[in-house]
């Protein structure tokens, strides 16, 4: 069931991921509010743009009871689709938030970086999420001739809705010297080819820059994924694509200086569709598709060259990190693909034996989205187990492009992976296997509606402290329906009149419970 969604923000967030993340140690709160004020509880992070002044604004929201705490504006920008990260930059005792986006000046954009550190002010009456937070800038670091959101797309017009594809950004430990570096997939303005590009994190002071690499072929590169081969070596590797012809090449740059091992290898699809990409360019996902114990990654290939025929839809190939070569493929019934795949080790061998993924096609008026599942895919051949329709339920044609990640969880306790898709604005769930809802349950026969856009993809977390996890798409939360009766929190549960009684005076104590859970008991409840 839906536990809680925040505000009344159409899209729920603007940014394809959903950070969760502690902040008890950024918390500025009395001892007498301490539980009110978050306590057990974790905080969600969204970007969302404000509907009159068309400013975006970075906010954390508490998980149990959808308070927004903290919040700060950041201005004019482009649509901040890439989603903010947490981590320590400074070592204090709270977690620091990175955002990347383009920063609206004048007519131009600058790509910008903010590295805000937040105190989460809270007492008696509730939070203070707003006012200055200026000094809770750590730094910031801008580069006025990239960007990360491109102007060239099939849906960036205002009819389609203005979208601009971006990438997200990695953080990783370039090095390999334990503290994490950022990397951007970003796109040079003055002639929008890809470039990528590596700065510091400092915990004082501005950014340096570590490397860049332009990389030649393609107008857009896709995610950055990070790939450690052994203790002394890794590689930043990710796809880009030509808009004009579908055409992609992948890339292996060395870590820490950004030395390309190849520079530029095609994966030779020749389908010739021009239509992507259209939110995002999955990036390259890091498995183990064999029996050793080095990594392989599966790349995405998103072009649908017949859009809405069933001869073609996006491919799907797993590769080998050393060189290249081809492991496997694998191309879905049909549609583009805007979502990364998703690797599952079933059976827990240390190997993924099943790759989901989920695309979308369109017709003239409506869009549809199709999952599904392929087995084996720790061998040479993999085997296509199921695929289902995704249609629409609510809201408007453009929630019905596949963005967001299939995540999977074992909702039915049976040590078998259930996979839960997020599209539309729809919740589905379906049986690892068979793929079929009514397989884990009654509840799972059909999807949960939502309210809010699902391109954001899920996280699971226990968000609201109640020892079950939750899943967590944008700003909504979708929680297992349960009663949880406690006594009143920060030592309110129970209460004497008169505080103070004299001898041999007759004293009335009180007690006070609630119930904080999603549900209602089952029976009548007692207080002992």
């Amino acid at each position: 069931m839906i536990n809680w969604e925040y505000g009344n923000y159409d899209i729920g967030t603007d940014s394809l991921g959903t950070p969760i993340g502690d902040f008890s140690g950024s918390l500025e709160v009395d001892s007498e509010s301490y539980e009110r004020c978050g306590g057990s509880s974790l905080y969600t992070v969204v970007v969302q743009t404000d509907t009159s002044s068309g400013d975006s604004y970075l906010r954390i929201i508490e998980g149990e009871d959808s308070d927004l705490a903290w919040e700060v504006n950041l201005g004019q920008t482009e649509t901040v689709k890439a989603s903010p990260m947490i981590v320590d930059v400074d070592g204090s005792a709270g977690p620091e938030i990175l955002v990347v986006y383009d920063l609206v000046v004048g007519s131009d954009v600058t790509l910008r970086v903010d590295a805000w550190s937040p105190r989460l002010v809270c007492d008696v009456t509730g939070w203070s999420p707003s006012g200055s937070h200026d000094s809770q800038l750590l730094w910031n670091w801008e580069e006025p001739n990239l960007m990360i959101s491109s102007e060239d797309g099939p849906y960036t017009g205002s009819i389609w809705g203005g979208h601009k594809p971006t990438s997200q950004p990695l953080l990783a430990d370039l090095d390999l010297d334990g503290d994490a570096e950022l990397v951007i997939s970003a796109i040079r303005e003055s002639d929008n080819s890809p470039k990528v590009v590596a700065i510091n994190l400092p915990s004082s002071g501005s950014p340096t820059k570590i490397w860049d690499k332009s990389l030649r072929y393609g107008s857009h590169g896709s995610d950055p994924v990070f790939v450690q081969t052994d203790d002394n070596t890794a590689y930043v590797m990710l796809t880009t694509t030509e808009s004009t012809n579908g055409a992609m090449w992948l890339w292996k740059l060395d870590s820490s200086s950004g030395d390309p091992s190849w520079d530029g290898k095609s994966l030779g699809n020749l389908d010739g569709d021009s239509n992507v990409p259209h939110i995002r360019l999955p990036g390259p996902i890091v498995a183990n598709l064999d029996q050793d114990s080095s990594p392989e990654i599966i790349v995405t290939i998103p072009t649908d060259s017949d859009s809405s025929g069933n001869l073609d839809g996006a491919e799907f190939r797993g590769l080998e990190v050393a060189n290249g070569s081809e492991i496997w493929s694998y191309t879905s019934p049909n549609g583009y693909a805007d979502s990364p795949p998703l690797p599952i080790d079933t059976d827990g061998d240390g190997d993924h034996d099943r790759m989901c993924w989920v695309t979308w096609w369109q017709t003239t008026t409506a869009r549809h989205g199709i999952t599904g599942c392929v087995d084996d895919t720790d061998t040479s051949s993999p085997n296509e187990a199921w695929y289902r329709d995704l249609e629409q339920s609510s809201g408007t044609p453009n929630d019905e492009i596949a963005v967001s990640q299939p995540i999977w969880m074992d909702i039915e306790g049976t040590a078998e992976p259930e996979l839960l898709v997020a599209y539309g604005r729809s919740l589905w769930g379906f049986d690892g296997s068979e793929g079929t809802g009514s397989a884990i349950g009654t509840e799972w026969s059909d999807d949960l509606e939502l309210n809010q856009r699902t391109w954001s993809s899920p996280s699971l977390a226990d968000i609201d402290g109640d020892n079950t996890l939750d899943v967590i798409i944008g700003a909504t939360v979708v929680s297992l329906e349960r009663a949880d009766i406690r006594p009143l929190l920060d030592g309110r549960g129970i209460e004497f009149d008169p505080t103070s009684p004299n001898p041999e005076q007759n004293v009335q104590i009180s007690a006070f419970i609630e119930n904080s859970g999603t549900g209602n008991p089952d029976s009548d409840v007692d207080a002992v």
